[in-house]
C-alpha cells in the first residue's frame, strides 16, 4: 500500500500528468486524495476520518465514466485502478459504506475487463500478422497434401 500511496503523490505533484488525464475534474480528484491521505495519518492515530463521502463517490462515477467512454490508455488504467484501491482501503477502514464498496470493485472489474480486451486485442493483431506470413508460405508437402486430398476424392 505504501508504494501505492508514493506513486499517487508523484502524480499529484506531476501538474502535465494531471492536466493530460484528469482535465476539468483535476481539482476534485486532488482535494480528495489530499483528504484520503491526511485521512489516513489520522486513522493511525486512532481518529475519524474527515474526508467526505460524496466526494469519493463523485470521482468514482467520473472514473467509470472516463474508463467506459473515453480513450485512456494503460497508464490511466493503471492510475485509476490504484486510486480505487485507495478509495476501497480508506472506505473500509473509516466509513465502512457499502456503495462506495461497490464502486470500487465496480471501477476495478471495468480496468481489469478493459486491460484484458487490449491485451487480446494486441495478441489477436500478432496472430493476425503472422497468418497472412504463412498465407504466402506453401512448402512442398502442403502440395503433395493436396495431391493425395484429390486422389482420395476421386
Amino acid at each position: 500500500m505504501n508504494e501505492i500511496l508514493k506513486k499517487m503523490k508523484n502524480f499529484f505533484s506531476n501538474e502535465m500528468a494531471l492536466r493530460g488525464l484528469l482535465a476539468g475534474a483535476a481539482g476534485e480528484f486532488e482535494k480528495l486524495w489530499h483528504d484520503i491521505y491526511a485521512d489516513i495519518k489520522l486513522m493511525q492515530e486512532d481518529k475519524n476520518p474527515v474526508a467526505d463521502i460524496k466526494d469519493a463517490s463523485y470521482v468514482l462515477n467520473k472514473m467509470y465514466h472516463w474508463i467506459a467512454f473515453e480513450k485512456t490508455t494503460k497508464d490511466h488504467l493503471l492510475f485509476f485502478k490504484d486510486y480505487a484501491l485507495v478509495l476501497f482501503n480508506w472506505n473500509l477502514s473509516g466509513y465502512k459504506d457499502s456503495d462506495i464498496e461497490a464502486q470500487c470493485q465496480s471501477v476495478t472489474d471495468l480496468i481489469d475487463g478493459n486491460l484484458t480486451m487490449r491485451e487480446v486485442t494486441d495478441i489477436m493483431r500478432e496472430v493476425g500478422g503472422r497468418l497472412n506470413d504463412m498465407r504466402s508460405w506453401n512448402p512442398p508437402a502442403f502440395e503433395i497434401s493436396k495431391s493425395f486430398l484429390d486422389y482420395i476424392d476421386k
